[in-house]
């Protein structure tokens, strides 16, 4: 057990202090160097916000209500009123989460600000242009593949008395894939191992959980610990991951994923600022209608044109398309999603995904309808407006 110290520095927390202070003056670069680039700094705390307004008040009241991914397979143990993830904890899960999930966004940029430098240079005729490069160093590949191992592993119950962790391959691929991207989810969760003392306090490599006699709760614990971290990580990791497919709603993973998509208020693009200001009539609207295990309903209207919301919403839909595809187990997603985006043009996009039909036999029948996609533009309708996004 740890005591509650109240000294930061020695937990890493003013190292991280200091890294989003150092993030929000990079960000007016990047405002710069990015035609559509929009706010990541106060971003991340609507987010926070969003998702504890979700989680409170519409699913079931409290965190109690969000999941953690393998935590019913302890649940199964002699001990299991032990293992239990208290709201308190999920809240501060939530809170590394959400605040957390776009630190390594800087990284994913320096191709961006190469390409603009080495344009304004070339009308100066022959220049020597150093252009920034990042790849990950050699010495850090063995916390890197030990940050891959936490976040494709899995809790696997042998017995009452013990359990261990074994590596999903698949999971293993799909972050790997991440990793070599530079995707910024991927490397917020190396600055959060390499910063966090918590972090780096994972007890995991090859990890079998055992009782040791009748009276020991220390195993249970441990993997308790072990879950909370894995959960974490995972969740920032996989919020732009579209690889990764999901069955559930309630989970960190998922809830990220949708407070990040759907917090477009107060986000304008920097580009559309200097072309039109901001006026009333542009406030954009986010209506969660339904926010339940069996049916999400979002309504976003935005303060775009036709031209750049038809773009956008090509782009939502694939990628909700591709999160919650056809895969292995997939029947089991027990939720229908649907979202309608529209501006104030009677331009309307509306995106409906059924839930599979658990009832068809499997080997003769698909469970999955292809999703449904209409445009509606002036009151005519487009009732196949899928096969437009399909063939983008």
């Amino acid at each position: 057990m740890r005591d509650k110290g109240n000294l930061k520095f020695d937990m890493g927390v003013e190292n991280l202090t200091k890294y989003f202070e150092d993030f929000s003056d990079f960000e007016e670069l990047l405002y710069g160097i990015e035609e559509f680039y929009r706010d990541h700094s106060l971003h991340v705390f609507r987010v926070y916000f969003l998702g504890s307004y979700l989680i409170r008040e519409k699913l079931e009241g409290s965190y109690s209500g969000v999941e953690i991914m393998d935590l019913p397979t302890i649940n199964n143990l002699t001990f299991n009123k032990y293992i239990k993830v208290s709201k308190s904890e999920k809240e501060a899960m939530w809170c590394i989460i959400s605040l957390c999930h776009d630190l390594g966004y800087p990284l994913q940029k320096i191709n961006n600000l190469n390409e603009k430098v080495s344009k304004i240079l070339k009308y100066f005729g022959t220049y020597n242009f150093a252009r920034l490069r990042f790849s990950l160093p050699l010495e850090g590949t063995i916390l890197d593949r030990f940050i891959l191992e936490i976040l494709a592993s899995k809790l696997t119950k042998i017995s009452d008395d013990k359990f261990k962790i074994h590596i999903q391959s698949k999971y293993y691929t799909k972050y790997s894939n991440s990793y070599e991207k530079l995707n910024h989810g991927m490397m917020s969760c190396i600055l959060l191992m390499k910063n966090l003392v918590y972090f780096k306090e994972t007890d995991y490599k090859d990890k079998l959980f055992q009782k040791q006699n009748s009276e020991d709760i220390s195993y249970i614990i441990d993997a308790q610990q072990y879950l909370i971290r894995r959960e974490i990580l995972r969740a920032v990791a996989s919020h732009d991951c579209e690889d990764i497919y999901h069955l559930k709603m309630n989970n960190f993973l998922f809830l990220l994923i949708i407070c990040d998509e759907i917090q477009e208020w107060n986000r304008p693009i920097f580009a559309k600022l200097l072309n039109m200001g901001m006026t009333k009539d542009k406030e954009e609207k986010i209506l969660i209608k339904k926010f339940s295990k069996k049916k999400i309903i979002i309504v976003l209207e935005l303060a775009m044109d036709d031209s750049d919301l038809e773009k956008y919403a090509k782009s939502k839909i694939r990628k909700f398309i591709r999160l919650l595809r056809s895969a292995v187990d997939s029947y089991k997603r027990s939720f229908k999603f649907r979202m309608i985006i529209k501006n104030s043009k009677k331009l309307k996009f509306d995106f409906i995904y059924e839930k599979p039909n658990k009832n068809l036999n499997l080997d003769t029948e698909s469970t999955y309808k292809r999703p449904i996609v209409i445009k509606t533009k002036d009151d005519e309708k487009n009732t196949d407006y899928l096969e437009e996004i399909i063939k983008i």
